[in-house]
């Protein structure tokens, strides 16, 4: 079932990650961090940890793109922009229900 979602994980994958960049660029440069540290533990690696790590940083995303966006765009938009982090953390659902089921 996971080739069913393989193209729309990759394209929120590349949107995470544009969006890490750009938070990056523009937080103040004692939240720099932050970004970088996600961007380092969302890289696919040739062995994944697990399914719970990778849902578990989709998560942190979530929030950490909210909260570093919140501060330049305000706390409307920065919720429309971390919104297509939701989409990926139900596909971690999806993929995570088959693998273990």
């Amino acid at each position: 079932m996971f080739n069913n979602f393989n193209h729309i994980c990759i394209i929120l994958k590349i949107y995470a990650t544009a969006a890490l960049i750009v938070a990056t660029v523009l937080s103040p440069l004692a939240l720099a961090f932050v970004p970088i540290l996600l961007l380092v533990c969302s890289i696919p690696m040739r062995w994944p940890l697990s399914h719970l790590v990778d849902f578990l940083t989709q998560y942190f995303i979530l929030f950490a793109t909210g909260l570093l966006f919140s501060a330049i765009v305000g706390p409307y938009f920065a919720l429309l922009i971390s919104l297509p982090q939701v989409a990926s953390i139900d596909l971690n659902y999806v993929i995570s229900a088959d693998n273990y089921s």
